[in-house]
Formats: structure tokens, C-alpha cells, sequence
């Protein structure tokens, strides 16, 4: 009878967390579709409508610190900072990348663009060897090789020169993986939403007065966009938070390659854009040296 028992708690809890997986999934591969059409529209409102990425990085902080109000009205203290100077290097980092990426994006192809950010889990983990001590191994070093090997094979370096604008996403790369650190670290004191907002807040505080230099009156027409962004910004916050929450890193990082393939879509119907052979290989070259070094070292 026990045994029975037994059998019966252990099946409800591999139900459990198969569909916590599932749902986890599909969290994550959602927010990688919105992260898409995030930076589809700042690249509609800067090429388009000249927009420019000071002030889109500022918009893009303050809108999403706002999405967070309800749940910090709503649960005060768990927005209560212990870390600020670690806290306040995050939201500088962050501002640094962003800038970079809406730069890049109204420099670069959809999706090459989209590719060149997939390097920041490689880069992640170089900073985290010097940083928080961890061990350099083989899988790691054959990941950043076949990394650096895709970075090539993408920017097709001709007799005609290289784009300087492919180094913008790998700039904002290696940043968002300082922020991944500072996250891992961050996390022993703080929760969680006190990461998000303070992060959010520091980024609308730093980038204000660079947006005010290049400010640009919103008008009723992009009104609407804006307010799409707001959502999008919380939306993905939400999804990416929760998500990795039910699902290891080993399985989401893989999932990012499928942001090429709606970048790619997104590309060709917004932007009259057309994916080379190129930027499929460079994608396969990274993802799978991503691939081999995470799940290498899980083994």
C-alpha cells in the first residue's frame, strides 16, 4: 500500500514538472518573440521616423519601470535595495548596451543583427571564469572558438571592408553578460523585482540626460507604438523571469535560435530584408558551440 502511495506522489510530481517545463517554454520562446518585435520597433521608430537611440534607450527604461508599478505598490518590501553600487554598475551597463543594440539595429540586416547578440551566452562565460571564479574548461574553449568561427562566417569580412556596426552587438554582448554576473550576484541578497525596477530606474536616471540632447517630440501618431512598447518591455520581463524559474539554462539557450527565424520573417515582410547563407551558418556555428559548452559541462 505504500508503495503504492509511493508510486502514485512520485507520478504527480514528474506530471508536475513536465508541465512546468512546458509552460516554461513556452514562456521563453514567447518573450523571444517579443524581444523581436521590441527591436523591430525601435528599429521602425529610429530609421523611420529618426528617433534617436538615447532616447529610445530612455523610453525603453521608463516605461518599463512603470509596467512594474502595480506589483511594487502592491508588495512594497520586496523593493527594498541592500546592493546599490552593484545595483547602480548594472543599470550603467545596461545603458551602455542598449544603446549600442538601437544603434545596431538601424545599422545592421534584421538578422544579422539578431545573430551577432546570440554570442552573449559565450561571452558569459569568459566573465564569469574572472569574475566569479569559475573554472575555464575544454567545452568552453571549443564553444568560444566555434563562436568567434560563426562572428566570421557573419560579418563576411571583404576585399571591400568590414561594417564597424557589427561590433555594436557584440559590444552590447559582452555588457549583457557583465549584467548576467552582477544578476548572479545580485540574487543572494536581493529579490528579484527589486532587481528589475532598481535596474529600470537607474537606467531612466542615467539616460535622461543624454535623451534630453537629442529629445524628439512624440507625436499622437506614435503615440500608440509607445504604449505597445510599455507592454512588450513588462511582457518580456515577466516571461524571462519566470521562465527560467521553470526551465534550465542548458534548454533555453538553445530556444534563441528560433528568434532568427522570426527576425528573419519580421526582416523580410517589414524591412524588405532577405536572409544570406551566411548569416545561417555563423547562427549554426554559434548556437552550437553554445550548445556544446553548456550541456558538456552539465554532463
Amino acid at each position: 500500500m505504500t508503495t503504492q502511495k509511493s508510486s502514485i506522489i512520485l507520478s504527480d510530481e514528474v506530471k508536475r514538472a513536465s508541465k512546468n517545463r512546458i509552460h516554461g517554454i513556452v514562456l521563453f520562446l514567447f518573450a523571444g518573440l517579443l524581444s523581436t518585435f521590441i527591436n523591430g520597433e525601435m528599429r521602425y521608430l529610429g530609421q523611420t521616423h529618426g528617433y534617436h537611440p538615447f532616447q529610445l534607450v530612455f523610453l525603453y527604461s521608463i516605461l518599463g519601470a512603470v509596467c512594474y508599478l502595480p506589483s511594487v505598490m502592491r508588495h512594497p518590501q520586496l523593493v527594498q535595495p541592500q546592493r546599490i553600487k552593484l545595483l547602480a554598475l548594472r543599470s550603467f551597463l545596461e545603458v551602455v548596451a542598449f544603446t549600442a543594440v538601437f544603434f545596431a539595429v538601424t545599422l545592421l540586416p534584421f538578422a544579422m543583427f539578431t545573430t551577432l547578440t546570440f554570442t552573449s551566452p559565450l561571452i558569459g562565460a569568459v566573465m564569469a571564469v574572472y569574475w566569479l571564479g569559475e573554472r575555464m574548461t575544454k567545452p568552453k574553449i571549443i564553444g568560444l572558438i566555434m563562436g568567434f568561427i560563426g562572428i566570421i562566417i557573419v560579418s563576411n569580412p571583404s576585399s571591400e571592408g568590414m561594417n564597424w556596426a557589427i561590433f555594436l552587438p557584440l559590444f552590447a554582448a559582452i555588457c549583457f553578460s557583465g549584467c548576467g554576473v552582477l544578476i548572479r550576484k545580485l540574487a543572494a541578497t536581493e529579490h528579484s523585482s527589486c532587481i528589475a525596477v532598481c535596474t529600470l530606474l537607474g537606467m531612466a536616471i542615467l539616460s535622461l540626460p543624454l535623451a534630453l540632447t537629442h529629445w524628439q517630440s512624440i507625436t499622437w501618431e506614435h503615440a500608440p507604438y509607445i504604449a505597445l512598447l510599455a507592454v512588450m518591455v513588462g511582457v518580456v520581463q515577466f516571461c524571462v523571469g519566470h521562465a527560467l524559474g521553470k526551465i534550465e539554462l542548458t534548454l533555453a539557450q538553445p530556444l534563441i535560435f528560433l528568434n532568427l527565424i522570426t527576425s528573419s520573417l519580421l526582416g523580410w515582410l517589414i524591412f524588405d530584408e532577405t536572409v544570406t547563407s551566411n548569416i545561417w551558418l555563423g547562427a549554426f556555428c554559434i548556437i552550437a558551440g553554445i550548445i556544446y559548452s553548456l550541456r558538456r559541462k552539465i554532463s
